[in-house]
């Protein structure tokens, strides 16, 4: 058997790199970092779904085989994720709707858990979330936009 890391058979890094336009070596230990780093998250969030029991009390964790293979379930989908990102940029958005999706569902799986009477507090502290995020990435948007009108006009004046 091959002992290589998982991470280590993913398609070969383009010559563009991962960011277009760049070459550079610390793009691809870069991006190594941010494919073992995803795995590695998308690894322990699916281990932990499958763990979770219900109980009387609350919530327990009940480690099993299951617990081990939805682990590396979870590693080999987002090493499956990475793949299309760096395809083409088709693969890369339908990647990003599986992972979006993925990321919800392991959101919300423990809600099936809660009872009934709780729902409706839960949905308006997850809406006030939501808008509070989304009010933040706004302002990173605006922030963004700001700082490329701002280096356009420095570029303009020079």
């Amino acid at each position: 058997m091959n002992n290589k890391h998982l991470a280590d058979k993913l398609p070969e890094i383009p010559a563009t790199g991962p960011v277009p336009g760049s070459s550079s070596l610390g793009d691809a230990r870069f991006f190594k970092i941010v494919t073992r780093s995803t795995a590695l998250g998308f690894a322990f969030a699916a281990a932990s779904i499958e763990a979770l029991r219900s109980t009387p009390d609350g919530f327990v964790f009940q480690l099993s085989a299951a617990t081990l293979a939805a682990g590396v379930a979870g590693a080999l989908l987002t090493f499956g994720y990475w793949k299309l990102v760096v395809r083409s940029r088709r693969s890369a958005r339908w990647g990003n709707v599986f992972l979006a999706l993925a990321g919800s569902a392991l959101f919300f799986y423990p809600l099936r858990f809660v009872s009934t009477r709780k729902l409706p507090d839960i949905a308006i502290g997850l809406f006030v979330a939501a808008c509070a995020i989304s009010f933040g990435a706004w302002l990173l948007y605006r922030v963004g936009q700001f700082l490329k009108a701002d280096s356009a006009t420095v570029k303009d004046d020079q």
